[in-house]
C-alpha cells in the first residue's frame, strides 16, 4: 500500500470512537476498487487527451480566436452519471386562510380513525429504547402539484398496514392543491389529513422542516406529491423497524415512470448509482463509506423514526434534507437498504430534485452545473456537516472528521481545477493517486465530469 491511498492508515479505526468498534469505513485500495470502476479505463484517458489539448491550445493561444476548444471529443458514454445534493431552517409557520371544497376556512385539520397496521400487535423500539406501540406519520410537501397529488394520495390511502396521520405542507401552490387535498379527505374521512399552507415560500427543504416538526407518530414516512407507493410500502418500513431495533431510518429502491405514468428503464437505486456492491457495504454498517462518496437515500423513500429525526433538526441550510439526514444519523447510527421497491418515483421536467439521467448530454449539463462556485457551496455543506458533528460529542478518536476534512479539501480541489484550468491535470492526477476519487467521489466518472467542466470553463473564458 503507497501512496496512492493516504486514508489506508484508518484501516481498523472505529467510525464512533468505540461506539461499534467493528465497523469500518475505510478500505485498502483493493477494497476501495469494489466500488467504483478503475481509472485506468479507456473512456477516463481519451476525455484526460481531449480536454488537456482543448485546455492547452485555449491557454497558449494556438487556437485561433472563435474556435472552440475540442469539447465534441469528450465523447464517453456515462451510463451511471449521478452527482450529489447538498436546504436550511426556517420559522415556524402558521395557518393561513384558504378555501377548500369542504367549507373551512384555514388550516385544514381533518381527524380521522387509528392508524390500522397490519398487525395490531406489532410494535417497534423507539430510537433504540423500549418497544411502544407503532404509530405512523405520513410527512408530504406539496407545490402547484394538483396534477399528480390526488393519485398519490389514494395509493397512500390504499397501503396494507394504514397510517395514523397525513400531515401536508403545501409551499404556497398557486393551483388547486389544496381543493384536491380536501376532497381526497371528504372521500377518507377514516383518515387524519392535517394540511397547512406556509405564510411564506420556503422551498421544499425547509417545508419538510417544518412538517417533520407537526408529526406526532414514532415512525415518519416521506412522501413526494407526485409519486406512487406500492401497497406494501408501510407494512415493509414497519417491520423492517420492527427486525432491525438499532436502525435510525430506512430506505428503500423504486420503480421509475415518466409524467404519465409510463414505466421508465431501470430502478431508483441504479439511478443514483446505488451499487451492488454499495448496498453490500451500507448492510455491512459501512453506510457512512458510501455517504461520503455520494447520497443514495432519496427522500420519497425514506422512512425515519421521530425521536432520531428530531435530533437532526433544523436542517443545515445549502442541504437536500434527504442527504442531511441520512449522513447525521448515519454518523450516529446506522439505516438499512431494502433492495424491494416500495415506490414509483415520477420522472419530470418540472421536478426540483429528481434522479440523475444518463448520456452524453446529461453529462455536459451536470458538468455545466458543477462550476467552481457550485463546488465551493458544496465545500461550505461539509465544513457545515462537520461543524454540526462536533456538537454532536463524536470521539477524539474518531476518524470521520478528518475524513471531512478531506473530503472538503477535494472539493475545494475540483474548484481550482476550473479556476486554474493549466494546473487541471496536475491537481487531478494527484487527487487519483491519493485515491480521492474513489473515498470522496464516483471514481472515473467524476474524474470525466471535472475534465468537461474545465473545459467548459476554457471555452467560456475563450468567447469573452
Amino acid at each position: 500500500m503507497g501512496r496512492g491511498c493516504r486514508r489506508d492508515r484508518l484501516v481498523g479505526r472505529s467510525v464512533r470512537g468505540g461506539v461499534d468498534g467493528g465497523r469500518r469505513f475505510f478500505h485498502s485500495r483493493s477494497s476501495c476498487r469494489c466500488l467504483s470502476p478503475g481509472i485506468g479505463s479507456w473512456p477516463f484517458f481519451l476525455v484526460a487527451g481531449a480536454t488537456w489539448r482543448a485546455v492547452h491550445a485555449a491557454q497558449t493561444g494556438r487556437g485561433r480566436r472563435g474556435d472552440d476548444p475540442d469539447i465534441s471529443a469528450v465523447g464517453v458514454s456515462l451510463r451511471h452519471l449521478v452527482g450529489s445534493g447538498g436546504g436550511g431552517p426556517g420559522p415556524g409557520a402558521g395557518p393561513v386562510v384558504l378555501r377548500s371544497p369542504l367549507g373551512h376556512l384555514g388550516s385544514l385539520s381533518l381527524p380521522g380513525g387509528a392508524c390500522t397496521p397490519m398487525s395490531p400487535t406489532l410494535s417497534v423500539p423507539e430510537s433504540r429504547g423500549a418497544a411502544a406501540p407503532v404509530s405512523i406519520s405520513v410527512a408530504m410537501t406539496t407545490y402547484n402539484g394538483a396534477r399528480y397529488v390526488d393519485a398519490q394520495l389514494e395509493s397512500i390511502a390504499a397501503q396494507t398496514c394504514r397510517p395514523d396521520e397525513l400531515v401536508i405542507g403545501d409551499d404556497q401552490s398557486r393551483d388547486d392543491t389544496a381543493a384536491v387535498v380536501g376532497a381526497f379527505a371528504e372521500r377518507h374521512p377514516g383518515m387524519a389529513v392535517r394540511f397547512e399552507r406556509n405564510r411564506e415560500r420556503l422551498g421544499s427543504t425547509r417545508n419538510f422542516e417544518q412538517v417533520a416538526r407537526r408529526c406526532r407518530g414514532n415512525l415518519v414516512v416521506f412522501a413526494d406529491q407526485d409519486d406512487l407507493w406500492l401497497p406494501q410500502r408501510l407494512a415493509r418500513v414497519v417491520e423492517t423497524f420492527a427486525a432491525n431495533s438499532d436502525a435510525s431510518y430506512v430506505f428503500s429502491d423504486g420503480l421509475l415512470i415518466d409524467e404519465d405514468g409510463d414505466a421508465v428503464t431501470g430502478t431508483l437505486f441504479s439511478s443514483v448509482g446505488f451499487t451492488s456492491a454499495e448496498q453490500a457495504a451500507y448492510r455491512s454498517g459501512e453506510g457512512l463509506r458510501v455517504l461520503l462518496r455520494h447520497n443514495v437515500v432519496t427522500g420519497a423513500a425514506l422512512a425515519v423514526r421521530r425521536a432520531d429525526l428530531i435530533r437532526t433538526l433544523p436542517f443545515e441550510p445549502g442541504w437536500i434534507h434527504d442527504y442531511f439526514i441520512a449522513f447525521l444519523l448515519e454518523a450516529r447510527g446506522r439505516g438499512v437498504c431494502i433492495a424491494e421497491p416500495l415506490i414509483r418515483y415520477r420522472c419530470h421536467r418540472n421536478q426540483q430534485v429528481g434522479v440523475a439521467r444518463q448520456g452524453l448530454a446529461q453529462a455536459l449539463a451536470y458538468a455545466r452545473k458543477q462550476t467552481a462556485d457550485y463546488c465551493r457551496r458544496e465545500a461550505q455543506n461539509f465544513q457545515t456537516l462537520r461543524a454540526r458533528l462536533a456538537t454532536r460529542g463524536l470521539a477524539p478518536t474518531d476518524p470521520l472528521p478528518a475524513a471531512l476534512d478531506d473530503k472538503c479539501r477535494f472539493i475545494i480541489q475540483r474548484a481550482r481545477m476550473r479556476i486554474e484550468p493549466l494546473s487541471a491535470p496536475g491537481l487531478l492526477w494527484r487527487a487519483l493517486r491519493r485515491g480521492d476519487y474513489i473515498h470522496y467521489g464516483l471514481g472515473w466518472r467524476q474524474a470525466v465530469v471535472d475534465l468537461m467542466a474545465v473545459a467548459l470553463a476554457v471555452r467560456a473564458r475563450h468567447h469573452r
